[in-house]
C-alpha cells in the first residue's frame, strides 16, 4: 500500500507536516505492495471522496438517514407492536442485531461510501472535531441527518399505518420507566 499525503492533512491533522495518511482513494493502484497472504492490502478513506460534490453527498447522507429510521420503526413495530404479534426480552436482543447488520450494509453502500455514512449529527460532530470533516460540510450534514430521521420516520407511519403511533412503539422513541420525573431523566443523561 502507497501511503501519500491528503490534499490539505496538515491543516486538518495534528501531528508533524510530514506525518503520511492514508490515500482517500477507494483502489488499490498495481504498484502498491501486497500483504501477506498475496492479495493487494486495501487502502482506508477516513472521509468522503473529494471527487463526489458536497449535494450528492448530503442527498446520500438524508437518503441513509430515511432507510435507517424506516428500518428502527419497522422492528420496532414489529418486535414491540401494541397489536399482541411482539415483544419479549429476546426482541431488544433481535432489534439490536438487525440495527446493527441494516448500518453495516448502510454504510457499506455506494451511498455510504459516498458520504462518508455519518447518519448521526453526533458522528458528524466528532469527526469534524476529530479534523476528517470540514467545517463547511457540518451543518449541511447534520440537517440532512435530521431531515432524514423525520422522513424514514413519517414514512414508516405511512406504510404501518396508526400502529406504530400507539405504545408502546411510539414511533420508537425510548421512554424512562415508572418513578422516573423529567429532571432526573435530564440529570441521568448529562
Amino acid at each position: 500500500m502507497t501511503l501519500t499525503p491528503a490534499p490539505d492533512a496538515a491543516a486538518r491533522l495534528p501531528g508533524p507536516a510530514s506525518s503520511p495518511s492514508v490515500s482517500p482513494s477507494p483502489s488499490v493502484s498495481p504498484s502498491s505492495s501486497s500483504s501477506p497472504s498475496g492479495s493487494p492490502a486495501p487502502t482506508v478513506s477516513p472521509s468522503p471522496p473529494a471527487s463526489c460534490s458536497l449535494a450528492l453527498r448530503v442527498r446520500c447522507e438524508f437518503g441513509l438517514t430515511a432507510v435507517l429510521l424506516l428500518g428502527v420503526v419497522t422492528g420496532a413495530r414489529w418486535l414491540f407492536a401494541p397489536d399482541g404479534y411482539g415483544g419479549g426480552g429476546a426482541a431488544f436482543t433481535v432489534l439490536g442485531a438487525g440495527v446493527g447488520v441494516l448500518l453495516a450494509v448502510l454504510m457499506l453502500s455506494g451511498p455510504g461510501r459516498r458520504s462518508g455514512a455519518h447518519l448521526n449529527p453526533a458522528v458528524t460532530l466528532a469527526l469534524w472535531r476529530l479534523g476528517a470533516v470540514p467545517g463547511r460540510d457540518v451543518l449541511p450534514y447534520c440537517l440532512a441527518q435530521l431531515g432524514g430521521s423525520v422522513t424514514g420516520t413519517w414514512l414508516a407511519a405511512v406504510v404501518w399505518g396508526p400502529v406504530v403511533a400507539r405504545p408502546p412503539v411510539g414511533y420508537a422513541a425510548v421512554r424512562p420507566g415508572p418513578g422516573w420525573g423529567e429532571g432526573a431523566v435530564v440529570a441521568a443523561e448529562a
